[in-house]
């Protein structure tokens, strides 16, 4: 192109110069008609008009060409420039030379591709510091369009709604979330029922592992181009939800563990009022049954103020190598006695050798004696409780086995609960706080606890695995 255009300016120059030269010619001519002059004259100064005519045709064909060169050369380089911006190719041009005629061309685009330049490299920085922002939120955020196809989500999003982040992309949002709620939620902000944001408690996830998300859905500007728009933003409110659960379920169990007690004590002091203080026998089995359901509200008081102490961190007491064999033996020891009445064997055993562990010996042996009394409380008279302390690796294992009642299987992972408490044992006494004490209490430690147990009827075993000392030499832990 630039070539032709070359040659078209050189033609020009050809064209004005001919035109002159032919006009000049025939005036000459006219002239030397005119005067008489004679022919054969005539013909000689035609002859060298002609030659003059060609000779002057050739050189100016020469000088145009070259300068048409010299002006198609910087134009060529600045096409050559902007083909490479059009291509998103954002090198700087090199070195441009350029004569009087187009130099301010030349830096007008110079500049204009500088522009050009440091309005791409910006868009491109926010782009990426958007997409880095929009990876990194722990929110689902996704963009539809007016047909409510998904145009933009952030990972969040494809983990909170379980689809695959690479084929959403341009889909419909009720064939990408699978949820009609959301689709609908979405539906009412882009038409603008009632208020531009709307939002909305939406459950998601196969059964079994269900959710919560809240939904908010927010019309954005209509963009020039893409038209309508709406932003829903997913927040995971799963944990929110269950805590809230927690906290009711405590509220109604804590309600009914003080109404029991009260209300026994209201109906024994109303009794004793009318009358019965008078029989004393009466009076003193009345009164032993107040002290009992008095001991049971102190135990619930202390139990929740203990796990209160341990959930705030407020119960953190420093810890220290300590044996765990010694202090495991020494706290099933002082429940004896009560299996012994109870009609149950009670057996400690150490295998081998076990290593220290750090652990504050007062709170390990109220974790020991929670286990064994949970033990003794759930298996009927016969039967008998192990407690082995072991060491097979870098833990330091204790465990609590009962022939008793046995736990069904559904109920293994909700023992540890507050307040839980397994369906046969239910009309059994207890706050239902220990296990839960119990839990905090290996937490404290940096162990792990668990319940096993074959189903009803074959007993259970509690382990509390508790990190050893590996510097420490071995202590022997013999059998009590």
């Amino acid at each position: 192109m630039l070539r032709r255009l070359q040659w078209r300016i050189a033609a020009g120059y050809l064209a004005l110069l001919s035109i002159a030269l032919v006009a000049l010619g025939a005036y000459v001519l006219q002239a030397l008609r005119v005067g008489g002059t004679p022919d054969a004259t005539i013909r000689e100064v035609t002859t060298a008009i002609a030659a003059t005519l060609i000779t002057a045709a050739v050189l100016v064909t020469i000088l145009a060409y070259l300068l048409a060169r010299s002006i198609a050369r910087p134009i060529e380089a600045l096409s050559q420039t902007a083909g490479r911006l059009s291509a998103d190719d954002l090198r700087p041009p090199g070195l441009i030379e350029a004569g009087p005629e187009i130099a301010e061309l030349t830096t007008a685009f110079d500049s204009m591709a500088a522009r050009w330049r440091h309005h791409v490299r910006t868009v491109e920085q926010e782009r990426t510091w958007l997409a880095s922002v929009l990876a990194h939120i722990p929110d689902g955020v996704m963009i539809t369009d007016a047909t409510g196809s998904v145009t933009l989500h952030n990972p969040a999003a494809a983990r909170l709604l379980r689809f695959d982040p690479g084929t959403a992309g341009g889909q419909p949002l009720i064939e990408v979330t699978r949820d009609h709620e959301l689709a609908e939620l979405v539906d009412r902000a882009l038409r603008g029922e009632g208020q531009t944001t709307t939002s909305r408690l939406v459950e998601i996830g196969p059964p079994g592992v269900r959710g919560w998300v809240q939904g908010i859905a927010s019309r954005l500007p209509d963009h020039p181009i893409a038209g309508a728009r709406v932003l829903l933003v997913l927040q995971d409110v799963t944990e929110l939800r269950r805590t809230e659960a927690i906290r009711r379920d405590f509220v109604a169990n804590v309600s009914h563990e003080l109404r029991t007690p009260v209300t026994s004590l209201k109906a024994m002091v109303e009794a004793l009022e009318e009358g019965a203080l008078e029989d004393m026998p009466v009076a003193r089995d009345f009164l032993a049954r107040m002290e009992v359901e008095v001991d049971g509200l102190i135990q619930l008081i202390e139990e929740l103020l203990a796990l209160s102490r341990i959930e705030s961190g407020r119960l953190a007491p420093p810890l220290r190598p300590t044996n765990a064999g010694l202090v495991v033996a020494a706290a099933a020891e002082r429940l004896r006695p009560q299996a012994a009445r109870q009609g149950l064997g009670l057996v400690v055993n150490a295998h081998g050798t076990v290593g220290p562990v750090l652990a504050e010996p007062e709170q390990l042996q109220q974790l020991v004696i929670i286990l064994v009394h949970n033990a003794i409380k759930f298996t009927p008279p016969g039967g008998q409780i192990v407690v082995d302390v072991d060491q097979p690796a870098s833990e330091v294992l204790v465990r609590v086995r009962d022939t008793g009642e046995g736990i069904p299987a559904e109920e293994l992972e909700r023992l540890f609960e507050r307040f839980y408490k397994a369906d046969k044992s239910r009309a059994s006494g207890g706050t239902g706080l220990g296990l839960a004490i119990a839990k905090h209490l290996v937490q404290l430690h940096g162990g792990r606890i668990w319940a096993e147990s074959p189903g009803l009827g074959h007993g259970s075993t509690f382990t509390v695995a508790l990190p050893a000392i590996a510097a420490r030499a071995p202590v022997l832990v013999t059998n009590s």
